[in-house]
């Protein structure tokens, strides 16, 4: 699940990726395929940039870099 829209800050058109998960089974070249079709879906949206989260308890962020995402930003979060 992803969203595409223009970047408060003036950055273009960009998608944001908010869910992503693959089944246990699943896994393995299906990542790839995955970010081949989100980036695609982006292009086709008119995005000049995609995003992609992990979570610290599932940290993926070596296959990002591989497909050449860089770590931009680090959030934090508390619960109240």
């Amino acid at each position: 699940m992803a969203v595409a829209f223009e970047h408060p800050f003036g950055a273009g058109r960009i998608a944001k990726e908010t869910v992503w998960y693959i089944a246990p089974s699943s896994r393995g070249r299906c990542a790839l395929k995955m970010l081949d079709a989100y980036e695609a879906w982006a292009r086709a949206a008119g995005c000049v940039s995609v995003g992609m989260a992990s979570l610290v308890s599932n940290d993926i962020s070596k296959i990002y870099e591989r497909r050449g995402y860089a770590a931009v930003e680090t959030h934090f979060m508390k619960s109240l």
